[in-house]
């Protein structure tokens, strides 16, 4: 049996099969036989989450831009669909061409969180590959990884080939070319391919290099174990930001993730410097997009998408110079497109009454703000140089427009933390609820609400805190519930925590070393896998592990480390220097803050590093006051009903599009609308939605020859070009056969018919179907609406139409779909497959297809 095969089989057995089977709209199939690189782009997570991730989305688009290049993308299995793969001989396959991914050159991973490791060994050992990297062959494909963790590689060394360290849009790219090259004129083997690529800025090849240790478990020096390697290796980072590539098309996913939405990346870097943050320091230095870039790109994506929501996103993306003129433009063309414009990224001090009013223009958004400390001191200690009075002066503003939710996030056990602190996240709590109710224009109708998220504070590489310790579990415990305790009574404050388990964890990853190999390998094999899910996180296993492998986890999260200490990451340079954090760490128990970028130059290294100054300067044309948005052509939400002309179009489904559920297909086609600028009928009201409607649900796992739905127009088109604009933008296994105006009602339903087909012999089945129907009763169990799930008799209801044979066996049949009655063929199936079991009939399902779906009176629904 091919893999294609084995995989559908199993698909509809697990949840959300449509993660499992590709062919989303955008995806890149190339032809094999003119490919020379291929690539499997692994997240080491759930397709919902790694979906999300601009990173993937960059690379994905980059790499493929290459003719003979294919870059296909892969995710983890969750843990019901790598059972099944397991227990069929299923590989780790790539989505675009269902091939092994143990047959491509490269397999990469992107890390985005330490909790992901056991990920990563569990995806290798699905693809059949040794795990460790010395135990791979000289056939295997190179292993390599990159992402915000790898700013410290270590405690991965033993399974990863190579790490591009920083960003990776140039050295990927180098890294192929090399590999390409060698294997054309006959000079590749694994070993010299490494040892040329560590010349690449920016490569760091683990093996080349050796670690010893002191006495008391502390690191004694990293240093390189062959000639030609550099001492450190210093990241790679885009010069010119706004010149950087970036796609012109999503992957658009029929189910719904994380972030489903269009996102450009307007700024890199941050100029904060607050001592927790990592990413506000390894991703440095500061760059911009100008406002033209950021509007081209966003156009461009939602034209080619369909969504209907747009994110701004990076670290801070408020503190763009030129923020208003940029929301100016984009909400100029977002409210003419009825596309809502998110800022997920907002400064406290940043957010004003003219940024509300840009981000109200379409749609009221959550705000969500990140004060992160209850107290001005314990604020400059971690430098977010924020004050009271500029968080109550957001709030306020909030408020005046119309918002009753605010969501703001805390970190406990940060350096120097009291229970004073602690208090103060009720009293800051309290205090924007006492500003609310003491508003004689507040939000009416609405209730306050005041959601308080607090993480826990982990010490991270290339922060301030790197040498910091991290809480105990016991005193994590009390000031969580020391907080509770701070809001009891307080039904409009909610409060929510991470898991502290998982954070001790995340704590001992952060600051691991090499030996620390071990202890993940330890841990996988004990079953740990998707570990930053409270669902899935084993604690008690990782402990184990710890025990297991004799190393000690409070040496690595509850120790903190002396400014003498050689840290396990310092032979890589991420441009930010060790005396810079030192500095910024003995300030923050001084209690002194650091000026942001803009106001002046902080001294980190980046500068020196990078060979320029590396925040950016107010450009000509910055803004100093909001400009007015670009007229735009007055849209009404929702057209008279005397303009709308109802339009019905009928569509097949099958192939891959058969694992997409009900409400993946609806969004699937509503953005194929969108994408092919029909003139579409919006739904009335403050967010208006392109009104779709399906008459009769075609159930998951069902193919559909002529499936009707409908929708309205708002100008004269014709059918034809409908049907040809639609189907110019319909993913794989999607297509219109037909358009006209609705004959009949959806209440004028009343059965669907259906093929199935079996294998096996034609006498079999047809003899297993005739003692099937003629049993007395054939009882099932369905949900109803109103009851729940109830007994029901289907024997009287199903009218076999006939059986017969071909390639396989037909069976064909008529259910009721009327109002009254509605039996999905699977209501059908599953009791046929239970009674073959029960009788020994070898009777396999192929395929389920509706063929026809009749009116009461027996004719076709038109």
């Amino acid at each position: 049996m091919e893999l294609k095969d084995k995989i559908q089989k199993q698909l509809l057995k697990v949840k959300s099969p449509s993660r499992y089977i590709g062919g989303e709209f955008n995806s890149i199939v190339k032809d094999k036989s003119k490919v020379d690189v291929r690539f499997a782009f692994c997240f080491p997570d759930a397709y919902d989450v790694g979906m999300s991730h601009i990173g993937m989305k960059i690379l994905y688009s980059l790499k493929n831009a290459r003719e003979n290049w294919w870059c296909e993308r892969v995710f983890a299995p969750w843990p019901d669909y790598e059972a099944l793969m397991r227990e069929n001989d299923i590989p780790l396959y790539g989505l675009e061409s269902l091939d092994p991914i143990k047959e491509f050159d490269f397999i990469g991973f992107t890390i985005q969180y330490e909790l992901c490791y056991t990920n990563i060994l569990n995806m290798l050992d699905l693809a059949g590959l040794p795990v460790p990297a010395a135990e791979r062959s000289e056939d295997d494909p190179i292993v390599i990884a990159g992402g915000p963790c790898v700013c410290n590689p270590e405690p991965l060394c033993d399974f990863i080939d190579l790490f591009v360290i920083g960003e990776g849009e140039e050295a990927n790219l180098e890294l192929m070319e090399l590999y390409e090259q060698m294997k054309k004129s006959g000079e590749y083997t694994k070993q010299s391919f490494l040892e040329r690529a560590a010349q690449i800025g920016g490569i760091y090849v683990p093996s080349f290099y050796d670690v010893s240790y002191k006495e008391d478990g502390r690191i004694e020096s990293v240093v390189p174990n062959r000639a030609g390697v550099p001492e450190k290796v210093t990241k790679r980072i885009i010069a010119d930001f706004d010149k950087v590539f970036y796609p012109e098309k999503f992957v658009i996913p029929f189910s719904e993730i994380v972030h489903d939405r269009s996102v450009v990346e307007v700024l890199r870097g941050c100029i904060r410097g607050c001592r927790f943050c990592q990413a506000g320091f390894i991703y440095r230095p500061f760059r911009e997009k100008r406002a033209d870039t950021i509007l081209k790109e966003a156009k461009c994506l939602c034209s080619s998408s369909g969504y209907e929501e747009l994110s701004l996103a990076s670290l801070s993306t408020s503190d763009h110079y030129d923020i208003e003129g940029v929301l100016s433009k984009m909400t100029g063309y977002t409210e003419g497109e009825r596309i809502n414009l998110a800022l997920p990224s907002m400064r406290i001090d940043r957010f004003n009454k003219e940024l509300m009013e840009q981000l109200s223009k379409v749609r009221k958004s959550g705000l969500t703000f990140a004060p992160e400390a209850g107290t001005a001191r314990l604020r400059d200690v971690i430098n977010k140089n924020l004050t009271e009075d500029e968080i109550m002066s957001a709030c306020r503003t909030a408020f005046e427009g119309g918002y009753a939710g605010v969501k703001l996030y805390f970190m406990l056990g940060l350096p120097t933390e009291t229970d004073e602190d602690i208090i103060g996240i009720a009293d800051l709590a309290k205090r924007i609820a006492d500003l609310y109710f003491n508003m004689k224009d507040r939000p009416r109708g609405q209730k306050l609400s005041i959601s308080i998220s607090c993480a826990t504070f982990v010490p991270k590489p290339f922060t301030p805190f790197q040498f910091e310790p991290q809480i105990s579990v016991d005193e994590i415990n009390r000031r969580q519930k020391l907080l509770l305790d701070c809001v009891k009574g307080k039904r409009y404050i909610n409060v929510s925590y991470h898991n502290y388990k998982i954070s001790v964890l995340e704590a001992a990853l952060a600051k691991g070393d090499r030996r620390q190999g071990a202890v993940i390998k330890r841990a996988w094999e004990l079953g740990c896998k998707f570990d930053g899910w409270d669902e899935l996180y084993n604690f008690d296993a990782w402990m184990q592990a710890f025990a297991d492998t004799n190393t000690d986890i409070e040496f690595y999260s509850h120790r903190g480390s002396a400014y003498d200490e050689q840290m396990p990451w310092e032979h890589l340079d991420y441009m930010v220097t060790k005396e810079f954090l030192i500095r910024e760490n003995k300030k923050a128990h001084e209690g002194i803050a650091t000026r942001n970028c803009r106001e002046g130059c902080s001294g980190c290294g980046v500068n020196k590093a990078a060979g320029k100054e590396c925040f950016a300067e107010e450009k000509s044309g910055a803004l100093t006051s909001p400009v007015p948005a670009q007229a735009t052509a007055e849209v009404p939400h929702g057209e008279p009903l005397a303009n709308k002309k109802p339009v019905r179009v009928f569509f097949e489904k099958k192939g891959r599009a058969v694992y997409i559920s009900h409400l993946d297909l609806l969004r699937a086609m509503q953005r194929a609308l969108k994408r092919s600028e029909l003139p579409v009928w919006y739904s009335e009201g403050f967010n208006p939605r392109i009104y779709l409607n399906f008459p009769l649900a075609l159930s998951l796992g069902v193919e559909g020859t002529r499936e009707p739905m409908d929708f309205y127009i708002v100008e004269d088109i014709s059918f034809e070009e409908i049907v040809s604009r639609l189907n110019g933008e319909l993913p794989e296994g999607l297509c219109a056969v037909g358009a006209a105006a609705p004959v009949h009602l959806n209440k004028e339903i009343g059965f669907a018919e259906y093929t199935l087909t079996y294998s096996g012999s034609m006498a079999d089945v047809k003899a297993a179907i005739d003692s099937f129907m003629a049993q007395e009763k054939i009882e099932v169990e369905k949900r109803s609406k109103k009851k729940g799930m109830i007994t029901v008799d289907i024997k009287p209801y199903v009218e076999i139409k006939g059986v017969s044979e071909g390639d396989s066996v037909y069976v064909d049949i008529r259910l009721p779909a009327g109002l009254e009655l509605n039996l999905n063929a699977a209501i059908f199936t599953d009791a046929f497959a239970a009674y073959c079991a029960e009788n020994n009939v070898k009777a396999e399902l192929i395929c389920a297809k509706r063929t026809n779906i009749l009116c009461a009176d027996g004719s076709a629904f038109e």
